[in-house]
């Protein structure tokens, strides 16, 4: 609109948009100075490009926000208890902040982020995204003792089918979990894989509806678990603790 020719006499309002400050600064003649009558910027609502970014780790981890223009100024931020967010701009690999950056991406890395832009040239409006979720997935390695027979009592494998639903047209369900254990007769692992009943064989799929990272303690209780989805994304992390000098579960 800055160009308009009668721009003098425009009442021009843009608020409660998703408008960045690549759209909103060239409506500007200088820092908070314009040619319309009046101008209502502010505020904008949170922007929802991108609400969720699944990465492997030791693979990139970045983040791209909306345009940034040359009075721009972004904070990078991560939620650290739900509800209070952190400047995170130190850690950042990319030191012009223009995106967030890890090379090389670690557990640790994953949760909560946001971002949050301001300008020299639009005063009084400060621009955040929605919070981006931000999810670390293992890389597979198949165990080489996975599916071979146990002597023990615990469960190699376990495999299942259905028949289609009467009339539906639609294909049955086939499915396997293959089970691993550690030298206590622990579960330490459960993989899934699609089973070729003809062939006797099975192909294992990766972190699908895998579930790894079992621990215990002396008493045998669980300490750690890792599951998986569909999708072959962690979903969830979870630790537990126990009351002291029982076995009884506290969190």
């Amino acid at each position: 609109f800055n160009t308009a020719v009668n721009k003098a006499n425009l009442y021009l309002r843009v608020d409660n948009n998703r408008l960045d400050f690549s759209s909103l600064e060239p409506n500007f003649t200088g820092n908070g100075t314009h040619g319309f009558t009046d101008f209502v910027y502010a505020p904008q609502k949170n922007f929802q490009d991108q609400q969720r970014l699944d990465v492997t780790v030791n693979s990139l981890l970045e983040i791209v926000p909306r345009p940034l223009t040359p009075n721009a100024t972004i904070i990078w931020e991560k939620e650290s208890t739900p509800g209070a967010w952190t400047s995170v701009n130190t850690s950042n690999q990319n030191t012009t902040q223009s995106t967030w950056r890890q090379a090389n991406a670690v557990s640790a890395h994953a949760g909560n982020y946001r971002y949050r832009v301001s300008s020299t040239r639009v005063p009084g409006l400060m621009l955040s995204s929605e919070p981006i979720i931000v999810a670390t997935t293992e890389v597979f390695t198949a165990s080489p003792s996975v599916g071979q027979a146990l002597y023990n009592g615990n469960i190699t494998a376990m495999t299942w089918r259905t028949d289609p639903a009467y009339a539906t047209g639609t294909s049955g369900y086939k499915g396997m979990f293959l089970y691993e254990y550690d030298d206590r007769y622990q579960i330490k692992e459960a993989q899934y894989a699609n089973p070729n009943f003809s062939a006797n064989t099975f192909a294992l799929e990766g972190n699908r509806f895998r579930e790894t990272g079992f621990t215990y303690d002396p008493n045998g209780n669980l300490l750690t678990l890792k599951r998986y989805n569909l999708s072959q994304t962690k979903i969830h992390d979870f630790t537990y603790s126990y009351q002291a000098r029982s076995n009884r579960l506290t969190s």
